[in-house]
């Protein structure tokens, strides 16, 4: 049985509660994080003599990963829905929605966990400064895709008791997922797109 909340989860009228500032700053901290990774990956192609990605790597392919992104993308738009039925105080709508997600979400990592190991018999991490940072980006985008299934499995077991806290949590789960969403699209454009221009 749900326990339906009266009225908006916010104390005052267009207050954000502490969660919701809470996930903006650690998603601060995170983009800037990927910010240095992203300017460590151009970084080392504008300084690498020779061609980029070096020779003897062929260039990336394009499908596989962009069907990838677009499943991370796919997922954010039940995560939206989550979001707003959360705050029409519609609990069966904002569970559904946030199990479509994680099944996105668990779809896109196992796609990407595919792509790794089709790479890694191209080329490793040790290989060259482009093996060690295309890792470090893939690496680094999957672990915060596999915390954000953790994060919604966590805001999907919230809305069985539907109080306050299970909308912020809801709500904080959309925003690191779109959060994810934008990376997805910067990491594809950044690894996959970049080296044919």
């Amino acid at each position: 049985m749900t326990e339906l909340v009266v009225g908006r989860p916010d104390a005052t009228p267009g207050a954000r509660p502490t969660g919701w500032w809470g996930m903006v700053l650690l998603i601060a901290t995170e983009a800037t994080l990927f910010a240095l990774l992203l300017a460590t990956y151009f970084y080392l192609r504008f300084e690498t003599v020779g061609g980029w990605p070096p020779d003897g790597i062929t260039d990336p392919t394009i499908l596989k990963p962009l069907l990838a992104t677009l499943i991370l993308l796919a997922a954010v738009v039940p995560f939206a829905v989550a979001s707003a039925a959360a705050d029409r105080l519609r609990p069966p709508v904002v569970q559904l929605a946030l199990a479509c997600g994680i099944v996105l979400g668990v779809g896109f990592l196992v796609f990407q966990y595919v792509l790794v190991q089709e790479s890694l018999d191209r080329f490793r991490p040790g290989t060259n400064a482009y093996g060690s940072i295309f890792y470090a980006l893939v690496g680094l985008h999957f672990v915060h895709v596999a915390v954000g299934g953790i994060l919604a499995l966590w805001a999907l077991a919230r809305t069985w008791r539907f109080d306050r806290t299970a909308i912020v949590t809801v709500r904080v789960t959309a925003l690191y997922w779109y959060f994810l969403a934008v990376v997805a699209a910067v990491v594809f454009l950044t690894l996959y797109l970049s080296p044919r221009g």
